[in-house]
């Protein structure tokens, strides 16, 4: 078995790398056989080894607008470990990963962009007031195409109350409260609140958040063990790897390849 690990994975890299230079692979056509024949027998999980790519860290897609973006993280072992950023704009939401922003966006509000977007309002190009509540409810109906969502608040409900009484604005701070839990109901988008605690901030939590959320995705997108197990729970998810279509698109492009 190690034998045809071996064989499978050197194969694949070969062709691989002669299709990506535009060079013959007639040669490898006895070793295609080979590989063939063992998907016909159903030894895919050697495939699934020899074909799965290198799982990598999720890099983190931050829009190009964020003016102080985040630094998600992850724990292991008792550490941090940051994971890598990459600037994109992103149309809608704050927050994505790379080979996942087809179906994963996360829109980010501090206390103070919370309060802003439900009861503050900006100008249009005519110089008109638009209430900004109206440009947050078109962005969350936006944010409907993805398969995930989610609205990231930095801080708690106590926090944005507090900061109603602060602004002394007549609004009830209850009211506002329940207005961004409707807003979640109706628009279907996960509502997460960070209050903080004695060893992190709110934002710090949030950054926890936002790197573990989307890492969880990329493990699902890039490892075919974490697939299985999405699949044997039920789950149907669209990024998820599929090591059928993986084989079947290696032997296709073989084929291709060897007919030319």
């Amino acid at each position: 078995m190690i034998h045809a690990l071996d064989s499978m994975r050197n194969l694949v890299e070969k062709v691989r790398r002669a299709l990506c230079f535009k060079l013959p692979i007639a040669q490898y056509e006895d070793d295609l056989d080979a590989m063939c024949a063992l998907l016909e027998d159903g030894i895919l999980d050697a495939a699934e080894a020899a074909l799965a790519p290198d799982l990598e860290p999720a890099t983190i897609l931050v829009d190009t607008r964020e003016q102080r973006p985040f630094a998600p993280f992850l724990w292991q072992k008792g550490k941090r470990v940051y994971l890598p950023l990459e600037r994109f704009m992103l149309a809608e939401g704050d927050y994505s990963a790379l080979g996942l922003a087809s179906f994963i966006r996360i829109e980010r509000k501090s206390i103070a962009d919370l309060y802003g977007s439900l009861f503050g309002t900006s100008c249009d190009a005519l110089g008109e007031s638009a209430p900004n509540q109206e440009r947050l409810r078109a962005e969350l109906i936006r944010l409907q195409q993805y398969d995930r969502r989610y609205f990231v608040i930095e801080g708690s409900r106590r926090d944005l109350i507090d900061h109603i009484i602060k602004c002394q604005r007549c609004v009830h701070p209850m009211a506002a409260v329940r207005l961004v839990t409707t807003l979640g109901f109706d628009y279907n988008i996960d509502v997460q609140w960070f209050a903080g605690s004695a060893k992190m901030t709110p934002r710090e939590e949030a950054e926890w958040f936002v790197g573990d959320i989307l890492s969880r995705g990329h493990a699902q997108a890039t490892d075919p063990t974490e697939a299985k197990k999405a699949a044997k729970r039920g789950l149907s998810l669209p990024w998820a790897y599929d090591i059928n279509k993986a084989v079947k698109a290696a032997a296709d492009a073989i084929r291709e390849g060897v007919a030319k």
